[in-house]
């Protein structure tokens, strides 16, 4: 084979190597919030799934909140008409229950909710006959998980294995006094 028709055939697969990339290539994004209680994570939950939805052009955008997948392990479960705060108490220490001995069992249970919503996704673009992970030249869907919020670095770790570079990590900073007031205002 001469060095021309192997400059071709190399010039050929490149092409067809970036356009394999860009129809392979994942178009999920898992942002995570941190930030102590108080701090105002929800909201920048809030905020980064509004901006997700309309800056990405998808409506494949969830929310999910870490208190969520640690209820739904509650046993008996927690029941609405506990009060804020002593609900956010219930909660905290459910969380700490399942960490012991497994430090990112809480991560664990977000994975699995985020498989389980993917799931969703899949079943909804199995019935429309498009496919948002591996889109064609024209279509830009992506799917979102917002995730609020952590409160261990063994969270922060499993997720940073599982997802690489689609994760994204957020800390949401507060004055103490302003957290303070909030809690107060909001968890009576």
């Amino acid at each position: 084979m001469s060095a021309v028709a192997k400059v071709n055939i190399v010039s050929r697969q490149r092409g067809n190597t970036r356009e394999l990339i860009n129809t392979q290539a994942s178009r999920e994004l898992i942002f995570a919030v941190v930030g102590p209680v108080g701090s105002g994570t929800t909201e920048v939950a809030k905020k980064l799934v509004q901006i997700a939805s309309t800056t990405l052009d998808t409506s494949n955008v969830v929310h999910i909140k870490a208190s969520s997948v640690i209820e739904k392990e509650a046993e008996p479960p927690l029941l609405s008409t506990m009060n804020r705060l002593d609900r956010a108490r219930a909660l905290q220490d459910l969380g700490d229950e399942l960490r012991k001995g497994d430090e990112p069992a809480v991560a664990s249970l977000l994975v699995s909710e985020i498989k389980a919503q993917r799931a969703i996704f899949e079943a909804a673009e199995k019935m429309e006959g498009v496919s948002s992970l591996h889109p064609g030249k024209n279509e830009k869907k992506h799917r979102v998980y917002v995730i609020d919020s952590l409160k261990h670095p063994a969270e922060v770790e499993l997720l940073r294995v599982v997802y690489r570079e689609a994760f994204c990590l957020m800390g949401v900073l507060c004055e103490a006094n302003i957290r303070i007031r909030r809690l107060q205002e909001s968890k009576c």
